[in-house]
């Protein structure tokens, strides 16, 4: 079944159904210096909140920032930071050989406030793996941080799976990519309960404009979304996309008839 990636409309990750190891570890981060906070990967299948938990830390990570520019460029706790996303599904060869252009060096271009942090999203950095371009990119990274003393990247990054699909990409004992992981604090997504599904479809279906005929509504969607927020919010995006006020049972089936296997 295919899953758009999860828009959270605002939600809150500590309010997030499921995830309970994920929003433990992010949250804890946040109270860290930006300098002593740690690489993070989350993992897990398509659907279950892994992108829109890192985006929810970069929020919560801008929104205790003094912007210098309304480009991705942060003065936070102290240290400035530049901020860039990057998928791993579609980056190129060529874009990695130049990784180091779209990371800020020290002096420019505000010598006032130098940026003495660069925080990098790898969405789909399992992707970039089955892709052979993993060793590629952990280089040029570790080359960035080797040039510039003040170079230490802080990655976030989101993956389902490392398992090999080609003899071109087996972790080895020797993969520089394989070392590379391991400056990562690795996270498993995990799916909520049905009940903190309904909870959180009862609580947050507002958000989108809209409310529930009945609370029946809410067991049936997350029955059928099976643990998959991603599919709950998706099911609220179209709903409130077709002009939608009150989402029903009907509507919940016809969603999910629609979906692509």
């Amino acid at each position: 079944m295919s899953v758009a990636p999860l828009n959270t409309r605002n939600v809150p990750i500590e309010h997030m159904a499921g995830n309970q190891r994920v929003k433990y570890l992010l949250l804890n981060e946040r109270r860290r210096p930006l300098n002593e906070m740690q690489s993070v990967l989350i993992e897990g299948p398509p659907g279950t909140g892994k992108s829109s938990a890192i985006r929810d830390q970069l929020a919560a990570i801008k929104t205790r920032a003094i912007d210098i520019d309304p480009s991705q460029r942060l003065y936070c706790g102290g240290d400035p930071a530049h901020v860039i996303e990057l998928s791993g599904a579609n980056i190129s060869a060529k874009t990695i050989e130049h990784i180091d252009e779209l990371l800020c060096p020290y002096q420019l271009p505000y010598p006032e406030h130098p940026y003495h942090h660069n925080i990098v999203f790898i969405d789909e950095l399992g992707e970039l793996f089955h892709r052979g371009l993993g060793d590629s990119f952990a280089k040029r990274i570790e080359k960035f941080e080797r040039l510039f003393w003040f170079g230490k990247v802080l990655l976030f990054g989101t993956a389902q799976s490392f398992t090999p699909r080609s003899s071109k990409t087996v972790l080895g004992r020797d993969s520089v990519f394989e070392r590379f992981l391991l400056r990562f604090i690795r996270v498993p997504t995990e799916k909520p309960t049905e009940s903190e599904m309904i909870q959180f479809i009862s609580k947050w279906i507002g958000q989108w404009g809209l409310r529930l005929e009945s609370i029946d509504v809410a067991i049936a969607l997350a029955d059928k979304a099976n643990g998959a927020m991603g599919l709950v919010v998706n099911c609220f995006d179209t709903c409130s996309a077709h002009g939608e006020r009150v989402l029903t049972i009907d509507g919940v089936n016809r969603f999910f008839e629609k979906m692509t296997i």
